[in-house]
């Protein structure tokens, strides 16, 4: 059951990841969250959010959440 729950995390990490490169941030920004959601310790959720918010959000926000 753990394995299953670990490919939801990588997809969804995935799926934000592929909406970032198509500019659609707010769909990327679902993604990042729904893999946190799965497993909040995932690292690379946490950085690829971090990317987001650095690109959109205020520095105090992303500096939270780096």
């Amino acid at each position: 059951m753990n394995f299953v729950r670990f490919l939801f995390q990588v997809l969804y990490n995935l799926l934000g990841d592929a909406y970032l490169h198509l500019k659609r941030t707010s769909q990327a920004e679902k993604w990042y969250l729904a893999a946190l959601q799965a497993k909040p310790d995932h690292v690379p959720a946490h950085l690829t959010y971090g990317k987001l918010l650095a690109k959109n959000v205020s520095y105090s926000l992303t500096k939270s959440w780096i």
